[in-house]
């Protein structure tokens, strides 16, 4: 069989990297900030004290392993009204 060479049609991977737009400062600043905070739970902390004071103060933890996503509200203070019930169910519900 005689070797196959790439066609004009197929794109080189390095070629199509150099195809992407440039993005912005900003645009490149948002996802190293969106990797850090995904990655370390300390940076996920501060991101959400600047972002999202109230699910900081609420004490909102996010865990996951390789297929599920969970987000547990501790039964607090904070968290609780004037019935003794979660309040925070709509914030831990649209997260």
């Amino acid at each position: 069989m005689p070797p196959t060479t790439p066609e004009k049609n197929q794109t080189n991977p390095i070629n199509r990297l150099a195809d992407l737009p440039k993005l912005s400062l900003f645009e490149r600043i948002e996802a190293f900030v969106s990797n850090l905070s995904t990655r370390n739970t300390f940076w996920n902390r501060v991101c959400s004290l600047i972002w999202l004071p109230y699910a900081f103060h609420s004490g909102i933890r996010m865990s996951s392993d390789e297929n599920t996503h969970r987000a547990t509200l501790p039964f607090r203070r904070f968290n609780r009204n004037w019935y003794n019930a979660m309040a925070g169910a709509a914030l831990l519900g649209n997260t």
